[in-house]
């Protein structure tokens, strides 16, 4: 049976994993980042809309890719391929992601609002439905 607590371990030992390992994106990530940023539809958004990959926030942090709209609603999505345990990094990166441009938009005083979005080729029902909880909506997406 699913153990949300043992998930979230082995999410955490993935975390530490990738963070030591370094040397940047595989082609993959690389590719499905791209095609997200050139396909907003993929992921459910239409309209005029800018788009930034590699959007920074003041923190130092970088969210895969990050789109808004004119009427200062933003999408900030973070890209993971598959897998428990990558995917739960990226269901907790998109929560930070979204938390980070929430508090950008206050800082400026500006008007606005944020949907943390995570993408995958495959995401695991355990992740989607904590996704949920945790107000972030998820997108398959293969490439």
């Amino acid at each position: 049976p699913f153990s949300i607590e043992v998930a979230i371990e082995e999410a955490k030992t993935e975390a530490e994993r990738i963070r030591k390992r370094g040397g940047g994106e595989s082609e993959a990530h690389k590719t499905l980042k791209r095609h997200v940023a050139e396909n907003p539809t993929s992921i459910g958004l239409n309209g005029a809309l800018s788009t930034f990959q590699e959007y920074a926030f003041p923190s130092g942090d970088q969210v895969d890719v990050a789109f808004e709209s004119p009427c200062n609603h933003w999408t900030v999505v973070e890209i993971e391929l598959q897998g428990l345990a990558q995917t739960l990094v990226g269901l907790f990166q998109s929560v930070k992601y979204k938390a980070l441009q929430e508090a950008v938009l206050k800082s400026k005083k500006q008007q606005g609002s944020v949907d943390g979005v995570l993408v995958a080729k495959s995401i695991p029902d355990e992740v989607k439905s904590l996704a949920g909880i945790l107000g972030i909506r998820t997108f398959e997406v293969d490439v």
